[in-house]
């Protein structure tokens, strides 16, 4: 009670929280984490971090996913599924939490349900600042010399986020429910950060701030037939975002190759603007063959657009970004005894991708500009295709030794596809020039091959869980350091 998304995802075996918020799933950070069944948009630490631990029902780990599911995510996935009144009559629960350094936070849920018809409602208001610091040592080996420069860091972070969802449940039949529901977010962010230099020694300070809202539709169908565990589901959202954030740095150190205040950007003049669209459409469909076998099979399009304008030094760049990712899937599953059964599965999927760069505003300043030239060198190369086309198959394997012992195998194909910050060319921070960091438009997704064995005993007095796994990475993304002149 009272503690976030972050604290109740390390209650969970094999799940980790570091003290930056980064989720690993058996040591591994490329997981995918989904809320109610559907992926979380933006930064996956702040959203996290953001949601109230009382408004969440379960936690669900699936390590070895089967073809079902998006093969995103290395490690595997977790599936955090929100509280939902479904009870008859009116019911809700509310909670209101209060901590040091100005941390509130107010959650709550309502539902009232009456013979056809479940209207829900949740909703929460969070402040949750902190603040930090630490020492950094960097050290430069080159073949004759090596130069160490060593850094002391202070910094708060002030994020208040906003939302609400509404919804209705409608039976037309036992066996028959259509859905509709709304979430509307906003959020609001002030990062400050100040970096102390020695040797030489001098002190840099960044404020960041970004602010945007959210808006979500959702619509299901859930059919079940006569045939036990025969059934049909459809299920659709649309998300809006729109997103503004800009950034002011101030160095103390008189250098030629130091941006302080001259090259910011007031709340008038934002570092960039943003809008993003996200589209889904999936269909599963499950039919039983007798007491031993079962089929199941469904579709998946996700559409993702961002439009984003950054601006710098008075000049604007866009950046036009289309993900379309079409899947199709199927599953069968055979029971060869009360104690054994195997499941096999393929997905194939046709990825199409474009990045579409230009420059709105030109600018005449300062030609021997660094980010400039990056920028400009970005936009002559535009634009970006990358297209590509990949079957996922997978196979799972399940042994009873007992009713409260089993043993487990199973192995999946898994895929690890670019996110837009390793993308995009433009650099991701202007504010210094001594490390700059900035994508490549032509990376291609890196995959993996997984295999895992486990063991789980559950009885009254003990509950075990263990196994062993391992996985094989092929085109793997990682950063290429060179220099600029």
């Amino acid at each position: 009670v009272g503690g976030t998304g972050s604290d109740a995802l390390k209650k969970i075996p094999s799940v980790d929280v570091d003290i930056d918020g980064n989720v690993t799933l058996r040591g591994d950070g490329n997981v995918t984490i989904l809320l109610d069944g559907r992926p979380m948009r933006g930064d996956r630490r702040s959203m996290v971090e953001d949601l109230p631990a009382d408004m969440i029902d379960r936690i669900e780990v699936i390590t070895n996913p089967s073809a079902k599911y998006d093969p995103d995510g290395m490690a595997g996935i977790i599936n955090i599924i929100l509280k939902r009144g479904r009870f008859e009559g009116m019911n809700g629960s509310a909670t209101i939490t209060a901590g040091e350094y100005s941390r509130y936070n107010f959650s709550g849920m309502f539902n009232y349900r009456r013979d056809k018809f479940n209207f829900f409602t949740n909703g929460s208001y969070r402040l949750w600042n902190s603040s930090g610091g630490g020492n950094r040592l960097f050290q430069y080996v080159y073949p004759t010399i090596t130069n160490e420069t060593r850094q002391r860091t202070e910094g708060s972070r002030k994020p208040i986020s906003n939302n609400i969802k509404l919804g209705t449940d409608y039976y037309y039949d036992k066996k028959t429910m259509f859905t509709v529901a709304m979430t509307y977010k906003t959020y609001d962010k002030e990062n400050e950060e100040k970096v102390y230099y020695f040797n030489p020694n001098y002190m840099f300070e960044s404020e960041e701030f970004d602010e945007g809202t959210d808006l979500d539709f959702e619509f299901g169908y859930y059919k079940d037939f006569a045939q036990k565990d025969r059934k049909l589901v459809f299920e659709a959202s649309s998300t809006i975002n729109e997103d503004e954030g800009y950034e002011h740095a101030f160095s103390n150190l008189a250098s030629a190759n130091t941006y302080t205040d001259d090259h910011v950007h007031s709340e008038d003049d934002p570092y960039h603007k943003e809008q993003n669209n996200n589209i889904i459409i999936k269909s599963d469909y499950t039919h039983p063959f007798g007491q031993s076998s079962k089929f199941e099979a469904g579709f998946k399009s996700t559409m993702k657009q961002y439009e984003t304008d950054q601006y710098y030094l008075h000049s604007i760049y866009d950046s036009d970004y289309k993900e379309d990712v079409h899947a199709l899937y199927g599953t069968l599953l055979y029971n060869f005894t009360d104690q054994f059964g195997v499941q096999l599965g393929a997905r194939a999927e046709q990825a199409l991708t474009t990045a579409i760069l230009g420059n709105k505003q030109p600018s005449d300043e300062d030609t021997t500009n660094i980010f400039l030239y990056m920028m400009e060198n970005a936009v002559v190369q535009s634009p970006f295709d990358n297209d590509y086309f990949k079957i996922y198959p997978s196979v799972n394997m399940l042994y009873n030794l007992n009713p409260t012992q089993r043993v487990q195998f199973g192995f999946s194909k898994r895929v690890n596809r670019p996110r837009r910050r390793t993308l995009t060319p433009f650099p991701q921070s202007t504010n210094n020039t001594s490390f700059i960091r900035a994508g490549n438009p032509y990376l291609k997704p890196e995959y993996s091959d997984v295999v895992d064995l486990n063991f789980s005993s559950n009885s009254r007095k003990l509950t075990l869980n263990t196994g062993v796994y391992y996985s094989h990475l092929t085109d793997n993304i990682s950063w290429w350091d060179r220099d600029y002149i």
